[in-house]
């Protein structure tokens, strides 16, 4: 069709009067979505034949692919607008950080667990042990005598503090967790309604 309409511009150089040159350039250009085109041809040639049916037909059928081109081209930049990428990498931005808070959470949480763990069974070790027994506790690389009662109660104190703790850390965890899904989903969504508007424009197309 290129070529088509090449020859046809050399025709119409030879003869400014060859009808049926501007129409087949005209309808040439309209096969390669030349709509532009294919209009100013029609109207150079009805300059030539004011009256011509097949060259006004011909630019009718022009101008309405030409609208149609333009829709859906206003279409496409609706959607390109609708897709905000500074918002959408704001969103990015924030369910990172909110991964890694909630990364450096559930560490803390884990810790703490594997402490309360840890103290109770360091408590019950203790009870196991004769009232007459030695005990040591450590402090930096080295070990001191200890009372009995004294570490206990140190020990129960600790417990008591991560109890009171852990469901603190717990309902924070699921609230972090709500929060990074939420802005997931939101990022999905906006990619997803930007995906669908750029689909229906192509489709259109």
């Amino acid at each position: 069709f290129v070529e088509a309409v090449d020859d046809c511009r050399k025709a119409i150089e030879r003869d400014p009067k060859n009808i049926k040159a501007y129409w087949r350039a005209a309808r040439a250009s309209l096969q390669l979505d030349l709509c532009r085109n294919g209009i100013d041809f029609c109207e150079a040639g009805l300059e030539q034949a004011p009256g011509d049916a097949d060259l006004q037909k011909l630019r009718a059928s022009c101008a309405e692919k030409l609208q149609g081109q333009q829709q859906r081209r206003k279409a496409q930049e609706s959607a390109a607008r609708d897709f905000n990428a500074d918002e959408a990498m704001a969103i990015q931005d924030k369910v990172t950080a909110l991964n890694e808070q909630l990364s450096r959470l559930k560490a803390t949480l884990g810790s703490k667990q594997r402490q309360r763990v840890h103290l109770e069974l360091t408590q019950q070790t203790i009870d196991s042990t004769p009232e007459d027994a030695k005990l040591y506790r450590g402090v930096g690389r080295c070990f001191l005598l200890g009372e009995r009662q004294v570490m206990l109660d140190e020990m129960k104190r600790k417990m008591d503090n991560i109890d009171e703790d852990l469901p603190k850390m717990q309902k924070g965890s699921e609230e972090l967790e709500k929060r990074k899904d939420d802005a997931e989903k939101e990022l999905r969504e906006m990619i997803t309604a930007f995906r669908q508007q750029a689909d229906h424009a192509a489709t259109a197309a």
